[in-house]
Parts: C-alpha cells; sequence; structure tokens
C-alpha cells in the first residue's frame, strides 16, 4: 500500500511549500486571492476563519482517472475554494495533477456513521462552470442527474475599530442533468416544486402526482432522491412499454 502511496505521489503529484516553513519541513500550501493575499487550504483562525476544503478532516478517497486506471489512498481531501484535489503524504500537501474523471470521498466528520460522496465532472458548461467543474451528484439515475456544486469564497468584514476579519464562506446551487439530451440546467440555491417543473416540463404531472401522495421536505436530500427515483423509473418503465 505505501508503495502504492508513493508511486502516486511521484507520478501524478508534484509537493506544494509555503512560505512558512518549520523544524518538521513545509507545513500548510498557500492559495492567493485577487488581492494577492495569502489563503490558506488548512485552518488559520488568526487569519482566515474556517477552511476551503470540503471536509475539515482528510479523509479514504478513490480516484477514477482518465486513462482508466484506479488509485485510492487514506488521506485526501478537495478544496472547494480552488476546485483541486490534494494528497497528504508525511505532513506535505500535493495537488493531483494527473487528470481526474472522477472520485469519491468517504465521510470524515461522523465515525459512527459512514457517508460516501461521489463527485463527476464533463458536463455542458453553465454560467461559470465549465467541463472541467466537479459536481457532487446526489441522485445518478439513466434519465436524471441532481448535482449539487459547492463552492467556497473569502469574505471580508470590518467591525468598528476593529482589525479585519475574514472568513471561508460557503455557496450552494443544485442543478439538473438530463444524459439524453446532454443538458444540464440550474435549480437555484433550493428546490421548490415550481422551479422542478419550469426545468422539467414533462415531468410535471409526475412531481404533481408524486407530491400529492408524499409529504415532501425538498431540504432533505433524502426526500429529493426518492422524488427523482420515482421519475427516473415511471419515465422508463414508461418509455419500455411504448416499444414494446
Amino acid at each position: 500500500m505505501n508503495k502504492i502511496i508513493l508511486f502516486i505521489c511521484i507520478l501524478f503529484c508534484k509537493p506544494c511549500y509555503s512560505q512558512n516553513f518549520t523544524e518538521a519541513g513545509p507545513q500548510i500550501y498557500q492559495f492567493f486571492d485577487a488581492d494577492k493575499k495569502p489563503i490558506q487550504i488548512g485552518k488559520d483562525p488568526g487569519y482566515i476563519d474556517g477552511s476551503p476544503s470540503f471536509q475539515d478532516q482528510w479523509a479514504y478517497g478513490i480516484l477514477m482517472l482518465e486513462n482508466g486506471k484506479v488509485f485510492s489512498d487514506s488521506a485526501i481531501n478537495y478544496s472547494l475554494y480552488s476546485g483541486s484535489i490534494y494528497i497528504k503524504k508525511d505532513g506535505n500537501i500535493y495537488p493531483i495533477d494527473y487528470p481526474v474523471k472522477e472520485f469519491i470521498l468517504e465521510s470524515s466528520n461522523n465515525t459512527g456513521e459512514k457517508k460516501i460522496y461521489h463527485f463527476e465532472k464533463d458536463f455542458p458548461p453553465i454560467h461559470q462552470n465549465d467541463s472541467s467543474t466537479f459536481y457532487e451528484i446526489l441522485f445518478n439515475g439513466a434519465l436524471i442527474k441532481f448535482l449539487k456544486k459547492e463552492n467556497k469564497l473569502v469574505r471580508a468584514s470590518h467591525p468598528y475599530n476593529e482589525p479585519e476579519e475574514r472568513e471561508y464562506s460557503t455557496v450552494t446551487n443544485f442543478f439538473i442533468f438530463l444524459p439524453k439530451e446532454n443538458s444540464i440546467a440550474e435549480l437555484g440555491r433550493k428546490v421548490t416544486l415550481k422551479g422542478l417543473k419550469k426545468i422539467l416540463p414533462q415531468y410535471s404531472y409526475l412531481i404533481d402526482s408524486y407530491s400529492s401522495f408524499h409529504k415532501l421536505d425538498l431540504k432533505n436530500i433524502k426526500d429529493l432522491e426518492q422524488l427523482f427515483s420515482f421519475l427516473d423509473s415511471s419515465k422508463i418503465e414508461y418509455a419500455s412499454s411504448v416499444s414494446h
């Protein structure tokens, strides 16, 4: 396993060094914002509150590369600020430079309940997102994919007679992707039945039918997964019956 990790680091990664060194060597990789102020990947409450990473802790992950190869490691994280994937080895942080098609991260926040997060790219461009943008796959149907895109921005505030305070702020948007049409549409920061029917007019009657018999909490991802599963399977069954 150690040989595989070392192979990944040598072949696909380059080390990232901070301007701040200790006797143990480089500790933190730095990003820079539009004002060329350093933004650190690790927590630094004295400078920027919070973390740019998807998870606070490094976690087990699986990387599916564009050439078909698959690699895994116990210390992987994803930056919602830069959109880059990182691996941690011997206290140093390395960006994954080799093209990654999709990846999976295991939840590290609650040891009692494991959760798997699945990310993919190569979706059609929309707004500031392009084919290299990774989306979290919330529902992965044959006819409908329900996607989430989180970004972390650095926001500054100026308390009266106090130094400037900076913190990471998360912005979340939801999307619908239709594989057969190769089309993507934005639902926005929250999902509504009106918004769903506007983006999916061909599913409007199914949405009304499902919502009339089920108490839907559109803020609950599991409820939305069940709705999309119903829509996806209903259309597949209908198409199959028509073809026969």
